[in-house]
């Protein structure tokens, strides 16, 4: 049985791959933006609960 860290890394792992190359533009466009903390919802809400992007 995995641990919920195996889970959440590997849950993480396929989340980056399968929606990098479509976040990346989003992420670059609030980046160079100063909407730093809607930025960080944004994270939020669209890895819907994998805290490795906010960690």
């Amino acid at each position: 049985m995995k641990s919920i860290q195996d889970v959440r890394a590997t849950n993480a792992e396929t989340f980056n791959t399968k929606t990098r190359s479509h976040l990346y533009t989003q992420w670059q466009r609030f980046t160079a933006s100063d909407h730093s903390s809607f930025r960080i919802g944004i994270w939020g809400t669209t890895g819907a609960g994998k805290t490795t992007f906010l960690a």
